[in-house]
């Protein structure tokens, strides 16, 4: 991981992504999106989680409070949803 983690742009790599990604989460978000190319999966999807649970927690305090109320409860029953239809198309 050391050899492919000299070879990305300083911005990708582990420690400065991070402090991006926490200080400005949309800017992290674009910054995985324009280099989506130049990494390998790996490093493609660790990115790409990180940037997307910040930028997720940033985008919260845009929404208004009965917006994120409704969408969380919508999120629930969905997973709780899906997560039964799984393990019942198991049996």
């Amino acid at each position: 991981m050391e050899d492919k983690e000299t070879e990305l742009p300083w911005f990708i790599k582990k420690t400065p992504f991070l402090i991006i990604a926490i200080c400005f989460a949309p800017l992290a978000y674009i910054l995985v999106l324009l280099n989506w190319n130049r990494v390998d999966k790996e490093t493609k999807r660790d990115r790409f989680f990180v940037a997307s649970i910040l930028f997720l927690i940033f985008s919260i305090g845009f929404m208004p409070r009965n917006f994120l109320s409704i969408s969380l409860a919508i999120g629930v029953v969905l997973f709780l949803c899906s997560t039964t239809y799984v393990v019942l198309s198991r049996k």
